[in-house]
């Protein structure tokens, strides 16, 4: 039985009436298909290099596969339409050298820029417009575990928020950004992160007080990906 999170969750329009859910394995197809329309369509990334559904749904199927794992992502209905996902994964200790290459608690951490990813491109699992993508996503990620403190039990992992058009600018993003905190509270998660590549998701992460500890620049846009850290346990308003 699927877990509701909030069955009446009223916007700020105050006109609709959204269900919130924990996501669950069973509808992986459908929020793969959702998540890989959203990106290919609004993604910054994404769209400059004009990447197709049918090219990104295997990474994109990856992405939902892994986050779904564990019951810490939200999906919001209007009736049995699914008009929003927050992708959120829990990580404990125990997974954080494979998660992050090895590269851990650095006592000076700097994000490493290739000059040339084209190898990396070329050697990736998917097609190479797919895997531009999925390279760039991996070298943040796998460089992120060099800014965590040696002190960091569970990490909450902010992976990906996709909100319908019709249905932005109602507050839901940041609704089920704080909902995603309440669970990781429930996980014990001490430090969360998340990485940004829209300006919505920028500054929704200043507001929760996060520390910016990189940025990984994109020919055509100023921040592409750029890593948000903040020790949950000391916040008092969450």
């Amino acid at each position: 039985m699927k877990k509701i999170v909030n069955p009446n969750w009223i916007p700020k329009n105050g006109k609709i009436s959204l269900r919130i859910e924990i996501i669950d394995p069973s509808d992986l197809e459908l929020i793969t298909y959702f998540y890989n329309d959203h990106y290919v369509n609004h993604g910054n990334l994404w769209k400059s290099i004009k990447i197709t559904s049918k090219e990104c749904h295997p990474l994109s199927f990856d992405i939902v596969s892994l986050a779904i794992e564990k019951p810490v992502s939200l999906a919001a209905f209007d009736g049995n339409q699914l008009v929003a996902v927050q992708l959120n994964r829990v990580q404990s200790p125990d997974e954080f050298s494979k998660l992050f290459d090895g590269q851990l608690h650095h006592e000076n951490p700097k994000l490493v820029i290739k000059d040339d990813y084209a190898k990396d491109i070329k050697n990736g699992p998917y097609n190479l417009q797919a895997n531009r993508i999925y390279v760039i996503l991996q070298e943040t990620l796998k460089q992120a575990g060099k800014f965590l403190p040696k002190t960091t039990k569970n990490l909450g992992y902010f992976k990906a928020a996709s909100v319908h058009p019709d249905y932005q600018k109602f507050g839901l993003g940041s609704y089920l950004g704080i909902e995603s905190l309440k669970l990781f509270h429930v996980h014990h998660c001490e430090y969360i992160m998340g990485f940004t590549s829209v300006d919505a998701t920028y500054k929704f992460s200043k507001k929760l007080g996060m520390k910016e500890c990189f940025e990984l620049p994109y020919s055509k846009y100023k921040k592409i990906q750029s890593l948000f850290l903040v020790n949950y346990q000391k916040r008092e308003d969450c």
